[in-house]
């Protein structure tokens, strides 16, 4: 049985005013998808994540952009749920 695997990084530059996020899906085939988010007042690794998404040509039910850590965290799960999984790890890592 082959394995699923989703992955997501994001980097943020040394003064957080602008994040990137590569997320790289891996099933039968790979998909791949890019968001850059930058600026102030607003959660721009939310944002970074909801870009990215929709270039894969991931539709979500509702926008995400600037929304914070933990609506990121459930589309994550969301999508591994569509995928069959009933357990997955999150994992977090601060610089």
């Amino acid at each position: 049985m082959g394995r699923n695997f989703l992955s997501a990084m994001i980097i943020f530059d040394s003064s957080a005013t602008k994040f990137f996020i590569s997320i790289i899906f891996l099933s039968r085939s790979c998909s791949h998808g890019v968001g850059i988010a930058g600026g102030c007042g607003y959660h721009k690794g939310s944002a970074a994540i909801e870009t990215a998404l929709h270039e894969m040509g991931i539709k979500l039910d509702r926008a995400i952009g600037g929304t914070g850590y933990d609506a990121s965290v459930k589309v994550f799960e969301s999508i591994m749920s569509v995928l069959g999984y009933t357990s997955f790890i999150t994992a977090k890592f601060y610089p």
